[in-house]
Order: structure tokens, then sequence, then C-alpha cells
């Protein structure tokens, strides 16, 4: 092989190496670099003020990719990736030209709204005189109407809205009262497996696995909860609830949350007016990789997902076993 080969090749496999290394860092980046996140929001209880204003940044990788967003009753997001931005969703724009355009109409189309619930009313009115028997023209009932349903008259065709409606409904009619008779026997029949099913989910609650499954399920939905909640958060909080009972219901409520908010939260209370303000701070960051590590886990775990499909008596009984009946890979 000649060496013009050889360097030409040699320099496609540093290119392919360096194109490697570069996504494997990406990767790990994704991966394990934290995705940082904080919120500010307050609450002043003022007239004049909006109810919540709020401001939140995420940012990854130094700020190198990051978006700020702002809420006062209208949202506004602004994302960059270094001085570029990709997406910008102001609050203050309103889109005038997808406006309804029946909002705020001239007098001719409120003039055409008119004349079409007049005729609205003439079709319901028609819908009475004919299966009634009554003359339009002078309001009394002649009792020698003809047939409503005759095709000499008309054809189905010429019937209005009202009148196709309530004939379709008469057509229909048998198949519902059938679909209802249907869903009457299943409900039926469930109620009588109840029993059944209580012995069912009794045995399947004491089972072994079911405990198993239980406390990974709990174990692994706390860890993706950790990391999704922040981790430091404080709040200045001032509530009245306008009279003494529905304010100490209030502190009875928030003091049992004592274990979670004992040094985050300081509470000001008010038993004669009503106030509600606040002022929230909370910083946190999330790692991708433990998320996916967890939620992975919680769907492939073998007693999980046996469990599951326990939970649910009306499979296939070769698709369950009984819960006190553990296989041996267990």
């Amino acid at each position: 092989m000649s060496p013009a080969v050889l360097s030409v090749l040699k320099i496609i496999g540093i290119v392919l190496l360096v194109i490697l290394a570069v996504a494997l860092v990406l990767v790990l980046l994704l991966l394990f670099f934290p995705v940082t996140h904080r919120l500010r929001a307050v609450r002043t209880g003022e007239e004049g003020d909006p109810p919540v204003d709020a401001t939140f940044r995420l940012s990854w990788l130094f700020g190198f990719i990051r978006a700020n967003g702002h809420w006062d009753g209208e949202l506004t997001i602004v994302a960059k990736v270094l001085f570029f931005t990709v997406y910008k969703k102001p609050g203050d724009e309103k889109d005038t030209e997808e406006a309804d355009p029946d909002a705020g109409g001239s007098d001719v189309d409120k003039d055409d709204g008119e004349e079409t619930d007049g005729e609205a009313s003439d079709d319901a009115e028609d819908v009475g005189h004919i299966f009634w028997g009554e003359e339009k023209e002078d309001g009394e009932a002649t009792g020698d109407t003809e047939d409503p349903f005759s095709d000499d008259d008309y054809s189905y065709d010429d019937i209005s809205g009202e009148k196709k409606s309530f004939l379709r409904y008469l057509r229909d009619l048998p198949d519902i009262l059938e679909r209802v008779f249907c869903t009457l026997k299943t409900a039926c029949d469930n109620i009588i497996k109840v029993p059944e099913y209580m012995e069912y989910y009794l045995m399947l609650i004491q089972a072994e696995r079911t405990h198993r499954a239980w406390d990974k399920a709990v174990r692994r939905s706390m860890r993706i909860l950790r990391e999704l909640l922040p981790r430091r958060w404080n709040m200045d909080l001032t509530y009245g609830g306008g009279n003494p009972d529905s304010t100490g219901m209030v502190v009875e409520y928030v003091s049992m949350l004592y274990p979670i908010t004992a040094g985050h939260l300081k509470a000001e209370w008010d038993y004669e007016n009503s106030i509600c303000a606040f002022d929230l701070t909370a910083k946190g960051h999330i790692i991708l990789f433990v998320l996916l590590i967890n939620g992975f886990r919680l769907y492939k775990d073998k007693d999980i997902n046996i469990t599951w499909k326990r939970l649910r008596p009306w499979v296939k009984d070769e698709e369950k076993a009984r819960p006190g009946q553990e296989t041996s890979d267990e």
C-alpha cells in the first residue's frame, strides 16, 4: 500500500476519533453536568399589584444555554445560546389579526345574527307544525296533516337540520338502547365479582413480592422527587383569613408540615384582616443521569412489573399467578 493512501487513512482515522471524542464529551456533559434553576415569586396583596409576580431562570454549562422567564399575568420567555436568541415569547404582544371577528362587529353583522336566530326559530316552529298537525299561517290545528315521514311531499334532503337530527335519533335509538343494556350488564357482572376481587387484593397486599415492589417504587420515586425539588428555598408568608377560625385552620395545616418547612418558612398570622402575601425564593439543580437511571430501574424492575400486572385481576389467567403463589425465581 502506497504511503499516500496510508496518510489519507491516517487523517480519516484521526478525524473520526476527534468526532467520536467530541460526541462522547457532549453526551457526558449532558448526562452529568447539572441544569441549575432559580425562582423568585412575590405577592404583595396590595390593590393594583399583579396577583403573583414571578421570575425564573434555567441555565446549563455555565450559562452557555440559558432561559429567563417572567410572569405577572402575562408570560415572557427568552432563551439564548451564548449571545444569540433562539426563542422569544413576549407577554405583551397580542395578535390582533387572529381576534374574534364577531367581537365588536358592525351593525350589519348583528342584523345577520338576528336574522339567523329568526330563521332558527321558524325552523323550530315548522317541526311543531309538521308533527302536531298545525298550520303555520293561522296557528290552528287542522288534524288532517299528512304523514310527516311520507316520501311523497319532500325528500330527505329537503328536511331542515332539526328534523334530520330527530329522525336520525329515532333511527339510532335501538342501537343506543342496546349499548345501555350492555353497559348495565357489564356493571352487574362486575358487582357480582366484588367479593372475589376483595379476596384477591387482600392476598395481593400480603404477598412478599408486593412489599418488595412497594419499597423499591417508593425509594426510586423519592430519589427522582428530591432531584427535581429545589435544594434551598425560603419563604416569608403573611396570611390572614379574615377571622380567627379560618386563620387557625391554616395554621394547623402548616404546623403539620413543620418537618419540611423548618428553617425555610417564616410566617406571620393575621387573625383579623384578610391578607395573603409572600416572598418565595428557591434554587437548585437537576442532573439528567439521576433521573434517567432511576426511571429506567423503575421501568425494568421485575417485582414492580409483576405487581402492576397483578393489580388488574381481569387479565387472562395465564398472564398472572395468584399473589400467594410465588415462583421459584424469587
